[in-house]
């Protein structure tokens, strides 16, 4: 009777510990990417991991998981779990790609998947060029498991939402900036490999970061070596154990040069023509700007509406205004020059549109190169 009982009991312990090591195995992600620009990978395109742990599977909408209880950072891995079951497949490596795995890479021209070469690559540049980069990973970020304290801490979390963060230090300098923060999600969640933009031309210059263009200039004249560390997670102080890619990028300053942002006024385009009706929108700006105190000064105006918007009474359609909408460029007090796009309105007396035209909204404000 007694060893019946202590068979079952068996049975039962082997049977939950079966169960609570599948259920640790089970994890599904349903997640879309945030990425600006999709590229083809096929394979290629803001601190560890630990030994297997049994985790309960996570549920649609569940809460983030308690932090688990791991090794001394001595004993810790950085691949979660340990290599040979990871929560996100990765595309599979190039043998350039392998070749130069845990580094960010640099050249004069776009970096894509197609047209990657490893004569395109380059380390040092002058301050006026163009300076595109490729990041080349171990695996899905998703994989890598996040810690307290940028990666010193004890605690460990899952990188659920496959944050990844681009940070960067100019010389000797400890403060550490921000280049990009990526949620590698949805199609994007497999990549181990995407592109930077960091002084891109023409429509990629679109994504090129004001903040980091308007460090490079400030710098004395003379070589500059930027550092680069892309962390696994990153935001809100939890990241992989170290970086999971490096680099290093030397910035040649010469007197009277500076790196552009590659977007300028003559790159918007305007859908209407009246020179009139553009004057009296830059000096309505100007009386706003004086009046509230802003610091730039406007100087010139695009139409970018083909036409006027009429504006009705919600309940009887009587004609009460006009809207239209224009970009406006401004140049700073600190030199650097701005394009804003800004709503204007005209009032309807009854029997036509006033003389006046009013100041009605503001949109998205650009950094551009000034002229």
């Amino acid at each position: 009777m007694i060893k019946a009982v202590v068979s079952s009991l068996l049975i039962i312990s082997i049977s939950f510990s079966a169960n609570a090591q599948l259920g640790g195995l089970i994890k599904k992600a349903k997640d879309k990417t945030t990425e600006p620009k999709q590229e083809k990978t096929t394979p290629p395109p803001s601190n560890t991991q630990t030994t297997p742990a049994q985790q309960p599977a996570q549920q649609s909408g569940a809460t983030q998981p308690a932090a688990k209880t791991i090794p001394p950072p001595e004993e810790r891995k950085e691949l979660w779990p340990e290599g040979h079951i990871n929560y996100v497949k990765p595309d599979a490596p190039t043998p350039l790609h392998s070749k130069y795995v845990g580094k960010l890479v640099f050249s004069n021209q776009v970096l894509t998947p197609e047209t990657t070469k490893e004569t395109l690559f380059k380390n040092s540049f002058s301050i006026d060029e163009p300076i595109y980069g490729r990041v080349y990973i171990a695996t899905a970020v998703k994989n890598y498991v996040l810690y307290s304290d940028m990666g010193a801490g004890s605690n460990g979390w899952d990188n659920n939402d496959g944050e990844c963060s681009l940070q960067y230090t100019i010389d000797n300098d400890t403060k550490v900036h921000v280049l990009r923060n990526y949620r590698r999600k949805g199609d994007t969640k497999s990549w181990i490999t995407w592109q930077y933009f960091f002084a891109a031309r023409g429509e990629d210059a679109a994504y090129n970061q004001d903040d980091f263009i308007g460090k490079m200039n400030a710098l004395p004249d003379g070589e500059h070596i930027i550092h680069f560390k892309l962390w696994a997670g990153g935001i809100a102080g939890r990241s992989s154990i170290s970086p999971i890619a490096t680099a290093d990028l030397t910035i040649n300053k010469q007197p009277g040069k500076k790196m552009i942002l590659g977007r300028t006024w003559n790159s918007y385009k305007a859908t209407m023509s009246n020179p009139a009706l553009e004057k009296q929108m830059v000096d309505v700006m100007k009386e706003k700007a004086s009046r509230d105190g802003w610091k730039e000064t406007f100087s010139k105006a695009k139409i970018i509406d083909k036409d006027w918007y009429t504006v009705r009474n919600e309940y009887t359609g009587i004609v009460t205004a006009r809207t239209i909408n224009a970009v406006v460029y401004a140049k700073w007090p600190d030199g650097h020059c701005t394009v804003q796009e800004f709503n204007f309105i005209q009032q309807h007396n009854g029997s036509g549109w006033s003389k006046v035209l009013e100041f009605n909204g503001v949109g998205d404000q650009t950094a551009i190169d000034c002229d």
